[in-house]
């Protein structure tokens, strides 16, 4: 049997494996990085929360823009890997000069640069993942893969926590010591089989939603006005040091998301095969809500802690399902052009989302940054869980 069509455990394909792994190394990097840089740019090099904002949305919208190009050409070229690889590889090599930054302005770019890369390889990597899964195990693929990335993200905070204990504020020494398992995961992107494909996409890009089914097209709206309330957890970080905590403590709480999110997106993954895709993301934007809604008005740790432990299982129940919806939804051969439309949608309304939050906390209040997180979630579940199911 070839080893693209080798099933490994319940119903998961090598490259679904291999991917994965991939995922859990690329994202122990990140997340050795990322919980850190907010505390970086703002005690470090003085950055405001008004500027976090807009990098973060610059970022996401420059990522979105590439997944839609990304996507489209993936699908004329009938490949996958060559993306996937060269993705992974760029973020790999930005990272490095993470620990080179001496100001603010050194990281505002770099961090849209390695998003870059998140850009070229996403939607070629979505389409490879589904395109190996047999159609009742999408959804439990799509959570092994997250829970991968997961994994290497409970990982990352705990080597995090140890690094910051030993190197306290010192952050650049950190950084540089995270790009080691980033080089190691686009390194196993090498060794990823695909099929050639024999439908290959001929028509022109068209960026937008006319070339969608209709009932995507109102899905992907809906994504989007929750994406619009879905800041950034740099937010959420900043946020925890702001109620009094520790940078340490924040790291830990975070750590408890990770875990939580490693642990519900499997089982929200498959639980979504069986009863659907809309309930289990309805409940993930609701979820979301109630995240929003501790941070708007409690203080103690253990509410704290609470919402991150939720948090987590937003993510677990909306983030990996919305995108096994999408493959759901998508005709094959637009499948990666489809998964890059969508991603453009919600990048360009965390641009908003980043903007408005920053904006919100620094002139308005802290609070009315949170309370908008909560309005817009609601009125995404609400509009979804009224969608005709067919």
């Amino acid at each position: 049997m070839k080893p693209f069509a080798k099933k490994l455990g319940a119903g998961l394909t090598a490259n679904v494996v291999l991917l994965g792994i991939v995922s859990f190394f690329t994202d122990m990097s990140s997340e050795i990085i990322f919980p850190l840089l907010p505390f970086f740019l703002v005690f470090n090099l003085g950055a405001s929360f008004f500027i976090i904002g807009i990098m973060e949305g610059v970022a996401e919208a420059v990522a979105s823009v590439l997944k839609v190009f990304s996507g489209y050409w993936s699908d004329r070229a009938g490949k996958r890997k060559p993306f996937i690889s060269s993705g992974y590889g760029q973020s790999a090599f930005t990272k490095l000069f993470f620990g080179l930054a001496t100001i603010w302005q050194h990281v505002f770019v770099l961090r849209i640069v390695e998003r870059v890369g998140k850009g070229l390889r996403q939607p070629p990597r979505d389409a490879l993942i589904a395109e190996s899964s047999p159609p009742e195990r999408k959804g439990k693929a799509f959570g092994f893969q997250k829970a991968m990335d997961t994994g290497g993200a409970i990982l990352g905070p705990l080597l995090a926590i140890i690094l910051v204990s030993v190197f306290a504020s010192a952050y650049q020494p950190i950084f540089l010591i995270a790009i080691i398992p980033a080089f190691v995961g686009f390194i196993i992107t090498l060794f990823l089989k695909e099929k050639k494909k024999k439908k290959v996409l001929k028509a022109p890009l068209k960026v937008g939603l006319k070339q969608l089914p209709i009932r995507m097209r109102v899905f992907v709206a809906i994504a989007t006005i929750f994406a619009l309330g879905n800041f950034s957890v740099f937010f959420v970080m900043l946020r925890t040091v702001d109620l009094g905590q520790t940078v340490t403590m924040a790291l830990v709480f975070y750590l408890i998301m990770n875990i939580t999110y490693a642990f519900s997106a499997i089982p929200a993954g498959s639980l979504s095969d069986r009863i659907g895709r809309v309930p289990t993301i309805v409940t993930g934007y609701l979820l979301f809500a109630v995240v929003c809604f501790i941070f708007a008005f409690q203080t103690g740790p253990i509410l704290i802690g609470i919402a991150f432990l939720v948090l987590g299982l937003s993510n677990g129940f909306a983030i990996a399902v919305q995108r096994a919806y999408v493959c759901d939804l998508a005709p094959e051969e637009i499948r990666a052009t489809a998964l890059g439309t969508y991603h453009m949608s919600i990048g360009f309304a965390k641009l908003f989302s980043g903007i408005m939050v920053g904006f919100l906390w620094t002139f308005v209040g802290v609070q009315f940054a949170f309370i908008y997180g909560v309005i817009l979630s609601v009125m995404a579940a609400t509009m979804l869980y009224g969608l005709p199911r067919k």
